[in-house]
């Protein structure tokens, strides 16, 4: 299965000869680009607590994908990353009158996902 970008590539290259090094070069500095959008990449910072709330959080959602997506089960650092990523958010975000006041949201395609976020 090809992500997003891979499949663009191979879009363009079937239309006309593409360098993949000179396709793939300007996502390089990809910091660079998102600022230039005006979004910023934020790393959170681990303790102890927010650690152990993470990995109790990681079995509920691997319970919740297992008795949703049998085809292909997610492997546990793709777990890990989702609620990782789920808890920043939820630990940033705030009330506000639309979604872009909240101060944090997460756009995801990943459905599964979604569904577990939903519910909580």
């Amino acid at each position: 299965m090809l992500t997003g970008l891979e499949q663009r590539y191979h879009e363009l290259n079937a239309e006309s000869i593409t360098d993949p090094g000179v396709y793939f070069s300007k996502y390089e500095h990809i910091e660079e680009v998102l600022r230039d959008l005006g979004l910023t990449i934020y790393r959170a910072g681990s303790n102890s607590i927010l650690d152990q709330q993470r990995h109790e959080l990681v079995a509920e959602y691997k319970e919740f994908v297992d008795t949703r997506r049998r085809a292909k089960p997610k492997e546990y650092p793709a777990l890990n990353h989702d609620m990782a990523v789920w808890l920043t958010v939820k630990a940033l975000r705030r009330k506000g009158t639309s979604i872009l006041d909240s101060g944090a949201f997460f756009l995801t395609l990943d459905y599964q996902l979604y569904r577990f976020g939903r519910r909580s």
